[in-house]
């Protein structure tokens, strides 16, 4: 599992808990990033036909 943290423009992304919590310390927060969806881009916010 991968954890997003952003501090400002500065986002990383680091494989572990310890390496999150190491950069959480020097101020970084972690990112929700929305789940990836099954299916074609751009159709999730059409409305059906």
């Amino acid at each position: 599992m991968m954890i997003t943290l952003q501090l400002l423009n500065v986002v990383k992304v680091v494989e572990s808990e310890s390496k999150a919590e190491a950069l959480e310390a020097k101020g970084f927060k972690r990112v929700e990033l929305p789940e990836k969806t099954k299916g074609k881009a751009g159709t999730a916010d059409k409305p059906a036909e």
